[in-house]
C-alpha cells in the first residue's frame, strides 16, 4: 500500500489525519499527498488541535450529509381547493 493509499484510507475511514499519526508509519510528506488529494477533489481543512499526546496538526476531511430527498427548503405553496370549487 502507497502512502497516498494509507492517507486516502484514512481520511475516508476515520474522516481525518494527523502528523503525528502519519510519522509513526514513516509518512514524512503528508502536506505533498494532501495537496495531490486536494486535486483530486478532496476538501479538507487542517489546524493545530490538543489531543490526549500533544499539541498536533489534524486535517480533517470535509463530510456533507446532504438531506432527505423529500425535504425541500423551498416547498411550493399548497393551492387552494375552495376556489376551485363551484356549485
Amino acid at each position: 500500500m502507497t502512502q497516498l493509499q494509507i492517507v486516502k484510507s484514512k481520511l475516508d475511514q476515520y474522516h481525518k489525519v494527523s502528523r503525528n499519526e502519519c510519522l509513526d508509519l514513516r509518512i514524512t510528506r503528508l502536506g505533498a499527498l494532501v495537496n495531490i488529494l486536494k486535486k483530486q477533489g478532496y476538501l479538507l481543512t487542517a489546524g493545530y488541535e490538543h489531543t490526549e499526546h500533544g499539541k498536533d496538526y489534524i486535517y480533517r476531511k470535509q463530510v456533507f450529509n446532504p438531506l432527505p430527498p423529500a425535504f425541500n427548503p423551498h416547498p411550493e405553496p399548497e393551492p387552494d381547493y375552495q376556489e376551485q370549487l363551484t356549485f
